[in-house]
């Protein structure tokens, strides 16, 4: 069926939060114009002022706008490592640094709590090396500009790990290391402190399952997290990988995924960023000092994964780092008194080239692996989320029927592949565990480029390519079983869509009609609902669904993250703002709440057959075309949305 809406670059009836001055036209109905162009951003470190004094192993957190950065180590003249009082303060807004209160004793290797206001520093080493474990707690007033004591732990102990889960204070391993001794102890007790109570006492939780000091200790989601680490005074040869969970309601602890490699020295520049987990510099395992890292990683403990961002412009071991308005910011380390910022939020970084160029993708994401399959090669790819770095085309095992323009979905840690022009029809399954493919039962209707979604453990798969037309036709396969049902067709059959979900819908967005032909496009939005196995559409007499802002196809998926649809990229024959070979660069969000559509940040390399993936908050964009039509490249970029 074709509508009249083809090729039309009409806005719909949306109120666009995103356009600072609007004005309306009348196109029949009301309508709203388009929030001005979003130009690419892309994400990179920039140097900021520099702190007043270069520092080792200080400590540190943010609060509020400000990074607070607390003593730390200096090399002085005879080469010894002398330890510092002094309390240092960034100022984004104002790119200046302050002294603030000294600290009441020079203290290094204190793990770190922010309470509101208030900074906790519990345990430590204390004075100058050769270390003294410290059982001292005191607490810094930011708003006050004041010290003062805390209950002290009920030992000594540096470097540990802590974390304020409601108002109960942790803190769990860490070193004990005697004054006169060269003995360092790692221990695995656990305290807590009750901060609501009217006299806080120490008493013991479940004991820290691997031992270990120079970790980073964190809360994220009522649980505390015990992430690296070294053993004893190792800090180059037992610098530990582990990540531990703690669990307060079951008093138990257990394992998360382990880093990329093995890493200490992180206590002050691992923090929490909405739900992730971002850790910066730090060191690891090379010499007996250990080697300075400029890695930048994520982890997202949904996925249970590590994502690896852009390094820092130098290796850093024990800086500080902390978020403020949407800013990475990171100072000190090495001795070093450099700092750098960058923005995080509505950016895009560059990842590594594939291997081979591709066009017309469908892949997915398992385990801390993305895998890809696309037009051009025959290749089964694997790109690893926590090193940027892609298998070789000839690494894993191809796929028995090569085709393109399959739809995918992951389902029990296994890849399906659905239909494809040249494999029509073909339900192919990866398992990456056994690097093993195999054929499920065949769609009932042989198509290529078709839209699909996983909603509550079934895939549905809609539209697409049967011979030299588009069909309607949509069905939902159940992978337990390995089974297709016929559920009610599309009111407006399409191709070379964009489809995601919300958990309990199947929306799909714009898409083409007819065989593989490269035309305008449409700006169809369409919904599914399999609990009444009805759609809706923006087609509809009297919808009020808002349409796709720019009609177009090729954008291969959609992607569903903090309640918005993401549509990116595509192509189209003559449609308005696309490249001069006919391809979009553009990203559009839809809010189906308020049914409302805002403008992204443009992807900085305009592609077409792509099929953007999502993890860790982050939108993986592999390979596709160019160029309107067959055309291949072999890009990775990666768009940070804003969680707003």
């Amino acid at each position: 069926m074709v509508s009249s809406k083809q090729n039309s670059e009409r806005v719909g009836c949306l109120t666009w939060r995103s356009a600072p001055l609007w004005t309306l036209v009348v196109l029949g109905y009301l309508s709203l114009s388009l929030p001005a162009h979003s130009a690419t951003t892309l994400f990179q470190w920039r140097q900021v002022a520099s702190a007043l004094e270069g520092r080792s192993e200080a400590q540190g957190a943010v609060v509020g706008t400000k990074l607070y950065v607390f003593g730390g180590y200096e090399r002085v003249a005879d080469g010894s490592l002398d330890a510092f009082r002094d309390a240092q303060v960034y100022d984004l807004g104002t790119n200046t640094w302050q002294l603030k209160a000294p600290m009441p004793e020079a203290i290094t290797h204190a793990a770190i709590v922010v309470d509101g206001a208030t900074i906790w520093l519990l345990g430590g080493y204390l004075g100058d090396v050769p270390h003294l474990s410290t059982s001292h707690v005191w607490k810094y007033n930011t708003n006050t500009n004041t010290w003062s004591a805390g209950p002290s732990l009920p030992a000594p102990r540096a470097g540990g790990g802590a974390a304020l889960l409601g108002r109960k204070l942790h803190f769990y391993g860490g070193a004990l290391q005697l004054a006169g001794q060269n003995t360092v102890t790692d221990h695995s007790d656990h305290y807590v402190l009750d901060l609501g109570a009217s006299n806080p006492r120490w008493t013991r939780a479940a004991a820290l399952p691997n031992p270990r000091n120079h970790m980073a200790g964190l809360a994220l989601n009522g649980k505390a997290y015990a992430i690296g680490g070294q053993h004893e005074g190792s800090e180059g040869t037992a610098n530990q990988a582990q990540v531990d969970v703690y669990d307060p309601g079951s008093n138990t602890w257990k394992r998360a995924a382990n880093m990329p490699s093995p890493k200490g020295h992180i206590s002050a520049s691992t923090f929490v960023v909405g739900r992730q987990i971002v850790m910066i510099g730090g060191s690891t395992n090379n010499d007996i000092n250990g080697a300075p890292s400029a890695d930048v990683l994520i982890f997202d403990p949904k996925a249970n994964v590590w994502l690896r961002m852009p390094s820092l412009p130098e290796a850093r071991k024990t800086p500080v780092a902390g978020m403020i308005g949407g800013n990475l910011v990171v100072a000190t380390g090495l001795g070093s008194s450099d700092a750098w910022k960058a923005l995080k939020p509505n950016t895009w970084e560059i990842g590594a080239d594939l291997p081979d160029e591709l066009f017309e993708v469908a892949g997915g994401i398992v385990g801390n692996n993305m895998y890809l399959v696309g037009a051009g090669n025959s290749a089964t790819l694997a790109y690893d989320l926590s090193r940027n770095s892609w298998s070789s085309a000839s690494a894993l095992t191809q796929r028995d029927f090569v085709g393109s323009h399959h739809t995918a979905e992951v389902f029990n840690r296994k890849l399906y592949l659905f239909g494809g022009l040249g494999s029509a029809g073909k339900v192919q399954i990866y398992t990456p565990g056994s690097d093993s493919w195999k054929l499920g039962a065949a769609m009932p209707f042989a198509a290529g480029s078709s839209s699909s979604a996983l909603i509550k453990g079934q895939m549905y798969v809609a539209g697409g390519i049967v011979g030299g037309g588009t069909t309607d036709r949509a069905s939902r396969y159940n992978p337990s079983n390995n089974t297709w049902t016929s559920v009610a067709p599309m009111p407006q059959g399409r191709n070379h869509a964009a489809a995601a979900t919300d958990g309990e819908k199947l929306y799909i967005f714009g898409g083409r009609v007819g065989g593989n032909t490269l035309t305008n496009g449409f700006d169809t939005l369409q919904i599914y609902n399999p609990a009444t196995d009805t759609w809706q559409s923006s087609e509809d007499p009297g919808s009020s669904l808002g349409p796709l802002p720019q009609a177009r196809g090729g954008m291969g998926r959609a992607v569903f993250y903090n309640g918005e649809f993401y549509v990116i990229g595509g192509e189209t024959a003559s449609g308005a703002g696309a490249t001069a070979d006919g391809v979009y660069n553009r990203v559009d969000i839809y809010n189906p709440k308020t049914n409302t559509w805002r403008r992204g940040v443009d992807m900085p390399t305009a592609r077409h057959g792509i099929f953007p993936l999502l993890v860790g908050g982050r939108i993986y964009v592999a390979s596709g075309g160019v160029k309107a039509g067959a055309s291949s490249s072999d890009k990775l970029e990666i768009y940070n949305p804003d969680p707003r």
